[in-house]
């Protein structure tokens, strides 16, 4: 969840920017910024038909730390391509890219499955905790975005085979921090034995 916070807010340095340089209004730069939260709704919807899915006649829902780590993996993969996209559309120059990049990586948010796997394969009197922790990581990622968005905004990466523009570079560099994180879950996040949930 702190990169997810993180890929929303670190556009919010770079998006005026971007839509004055084109001679755009500024009320277009709301759109870039506000299509991941459109992507987020999509993609909970989703989320709520999937775990639905999941329910037995008796209300029960049976999920194997597996279905979450494939789940996790996909969404993972969203907002790679969504940065991807809205840096090359920063590029060529068209707000739509741009729009559909960050509506892509809106799709990644996984939020409610997060929040699932917490009540599914912790004890209870944990539970409270852990979200709090997740409360806690949402700020410091809403921290960090706007931090390092507003730093690497200040300056264009110049390498000997091309120059990343300020205005796209931190599309790229969360490309990568997801890589990172896919990177992990391939790694770290194991399947273990099938969990059960008893429905409310």
């Amino acid at each position: 969840l702190t990169v997810k916070k993180m890929n929303y807010y670190i556009v919010h340095s770079t998006a005026t920017a971007f839509v004055q340089e084109l001679g755009a209004q500024t009320a277009n730069s709301a759109s870039i910024i506000g299509a991941t939260s459109f992507g987020a709704l999509v993609a909970a919807f989703w989320q709520l038909c999937s775990m639905e899915n999941e329910l037995d006649s008796n209300g029960s829902s049976r999920l194997t730390i597996g279905y979450f780590r494939r789940v996790f993996i996909l969404y993972s993969l969203f907002p790679v391509i969504g940065n991807i996209i809205h840096a090359i559309g920063v590029g060529k120059g068209s707000i739509l890219i741009a729009v559909l990049g960050r509506f892509i990586v809106g799709l990644g948010s996984a939020e409610l499955f997060h929040r699932q796997l917490l009540s599914s394969c912790l004890p209870a009197p944990h539970v409270v905790f852990e979200s709090a922790n997740l409360v806690h990581s949402q700020l410091f990622g809403t921290f960090c975005g706007l931090v390092i968005g507003g730093f690497l905004a200040l300056f264009d990466v110049r390498f000997q085979v091309a120059t990343i523009s300020s205005l796209h570079s931190g599309s790229y560099f969360m490309a990568c921090l997801w890589l990172f994180h896919l990177g992990s879950l391939l790694f770290k996040f194991k399947e273990t034995d099938r969990v059960e949930v008893e429905g409310s």
